[in-house]
């Protein structure tokens, strides 16, 4: 297992410490369930994810979040951990800019990714976007790249929509998988949440000379509980298994 990864738990522990509650920014704490959403797919997955940010000065922030994930079909079941661990510096009172560190735990595969993202809160809305480079050993180039935004339409409601893209490349060999979703989020009340994704599932795929690409419907359906404001520094954590199902 890689030894940076006590480090990025540790950070992300920090983020939340009672020690620094004075300059705690928020976090959020979710479950989903996800699936592809046609006859006779047999694709699933859920997660539990924890976010959190703190204030440093009146520049700087940190941020952090950890996720389990687990990919299930009729056949297989895979259990993926990732750790995001953020540096982000404020470009205004609830907007952020930085670079992002996020470790990937497959099975038997350990991945790094290093990236740059922006995130921004306000009372009624929530944007962020992202784009990082997979560190590999073999000569091909991977990343992952994506953004979502929510938007308040009511008192209690919101709407949202995102994508995440895992594209892999290697000569004249070049595949992308993407996962787009709009969604509605109902407000519970005191930070709680419920909401669901419905999207589609694209593949693309070309050696140069011959291209492959199919659909699939996905959808996603989960609860969350937000503490705080944010202010652009609770995001979402980073990897590439959010091209797979709508997380």
């Amino acid at each position: 297992m890689n030894t940076q990864i006590p480090l990025v738990l540790a950070a992300l522990v920090a983020t939340t410490t009672p020690a620094l509650a004075q300059e705690f920014t928020g976090a959020k704490f979710s479950a989903n369930y996800a699936f592809v959403a046609e006859d006779g797919a047999d694709l699933t997955g859920t997660s539990l994810n924890a976010s959190g940010g703190v204030t440093l000065s009146r520049q700087f922030a940190l941020g952090g979040s950890l996720a389990t994930y687990n990919i299930a079909t009729d056949d297989s079941d895979v259990d993926l951990f990732n750790a995001t661990l953020r540096a982000l510096y404020r470009v205004g009172p609830d907007a952020t800019v930085g670079g992002f560190f996020a470790y990937d735990s497959i099975e038997d595969l350990d991945q790094e990714t290093y990236g740059i993202e922006t995130g921004y809160d306000t009372r009624s809305s929530h944007f962020e976007a992202y784009y990082g480079v997979i560190d590999v050993e073999d000569d091909s180039e991977q990343s992952i790249y994506g953004a979502e935004a929510s938007f308040d339409v009511a008192p209690n409601f919101a709407v949202n929509a995102a994508f995440d893209t895992f594209r892999t490349s290697i000569g004249d060999a070049d595949s992308t998988q993407t996962v787009t979703t709009l969604g509605g989020t109902f407000k519970l009340g005191n930070g709680a949440t419920v909401y669901g994704n419905f999207g589609a599932l694209n593949v693309e795929s070309t050696n140069g000379i011959i291209e492959i690409s199919g659909d699939a419907n996905v959808a996603g359906i989960g609860v969350s509980f937000d503490v705080g404001s944010g202010r652009g520094t609770v995001m979402d954590n980073r990897s590439f298994i959010k091209a797979t199902l709508p997380f």
